[in-house]
């Protein structure tokens, strides 16, 4: 090749790969072997020289597309970090201030951290289910011992004479706030224990077992209510209470009798203590309140696990030897030693 040709394909090459700087960044190979070829091939004219350059060129992609692009990604990169490093601050920050708030609410009163969750929860609502979420399902224990210290704070706040305990307008009045808080914490459990959809599908076995037990304790708590001088103070307290409860059971036993139709079967011992139980209950209310109809609602639709079947007539009030003397064999369809809720498929 003479040198007129080498000093031509030279600015033709110079330009553009000055060329392909500005627009894409891009490199082209310059070896040996490119001009050798070149030197070796038909080309005749600088528009020749283009052509075969640049469909023989080689070239090296670069990291980044353009020098903006480069920028824009350091930048995101530098951004996650910064974000990182605060999302690690605040994390420290609260660790360190989780023992202080530890500390404030321990100090705090009930009422005082009620009103605080309650203030929180008005200025972001969507916190209730993150809230809901962390508090613990109530159990039978927990309950029986709210109820428990609920009703020794009533006792508490009796008047007593030296003729024993005051059961006037004036101790109604005195003792009614206590009273009324006592009979409303019994109605709201009532309705959490006794409700089936409280009952998640992993808790579905312990229905039966936990709402009669509520119910077994409710009953025995109204039960120890004061009776008033006045029939108007117990319609307000003792009265109603015993009907919610009545109510109740009745609800029950007709939940646990479909629960019986649709397959589940129930140890005899279990339904016998139940019956047990539910007709001591009538007794003592000489069949108020709804227990009378909720005694014959079990022997329709348990009794049969039993041997218990409704008899006409009213059969609700037995004496003591009477219930107590209930014997319930083994039934057919139950397995042996078994003490609670088992599953039965027909």
């Amino acid at each position: 090749m003479s040198d007129n040709r080498i000093m031509q394909f030279g600015k033709i090459k110079h330009g553009q790969k000055r060329k392909l700087d500005e627009d894409e960044i891009m490199d082209i190979s310059d070896s040996s072997d490119e001009r050798e070829e070149l030197e070796t091939s038909n080309v005749s004219s600088p528009t020749h020289y283009r052509k075969y350059f640049q469909s023989n060129k080689k070239l090296k992609p670069s990291i980044f597309s353009s020098q903006i692009e480069h920028e824009r990604i350091l930048n995101s990169v530098q951004q996650a970090q910064q974000k990182l490093e605060q999302q690690k601050k605040e994390e420290e920050e609260q660790r360190k201030l989780k023992p202080k708030i530890e500390g404030v609410l321990h100090s705090l009163e009930k009422d005082q951290i009620i009103d605080i969750l309650s203030n929180l929860l008005d200025k972001n609502p969507k916190l209730s289910q993150d809230i809901l979420s962390l508090i613990p399902r109530p159990t039978l224990k927990s309950v029986t011992n709210q109820l428990i210290a609920a009703e020794k704070k009533l006792n508490n706040s009796f008047p007593y004479t030296k003729w024993g305990a005051d059961r006037s307008d004036y101790s109604f009045n005195r003792v009614k706030p206590n009273l009324l808080e006592l009979i409303e914490l019994t109605i709201h459990y009532l309705k959490y224990f006794t409700s089936t959809e409280n009952y998640g599908e992993e808790l579905e076995r312990e229905y039966p077992v936990l709402s009669i037990g509520y119910l077994e304790y409710a009953t025995q708590l109204a039960l120890r209510l004061p009776v008033w001088n006045q029939n108007y103070h117990n319609e307000l307290t003792r009265e109603y209470l015993l009907k919610e409860i009545g109510k109740a059971w009745e609800r029950v036993i007709n939940e646990i009798g479909q629960r019986v139709q649709n397959g589940k079967v129930y140890s005899s011992s279990l339904v016998g203590e139940w019956i047990k139980s539910l007709i001591k209950f009538s007794n003592e209310l000489n069949g108020n309140y709804g227990f009378a109809e909720s005694v014959k609602l079990f022997k329709e639709k348990l009794g049969w696990l039993i041997g218990l079947y409704p008899t006409t007539g009213h059969t609700s009030h037995m004496n003591s030897s009477q219930y107590l003397s209930l014997s319930f064999p083994s039934h057919p369809l139950n397995l042996s030693n078994v003490t609670g809720l088992i599953d039965f498929r027909t």
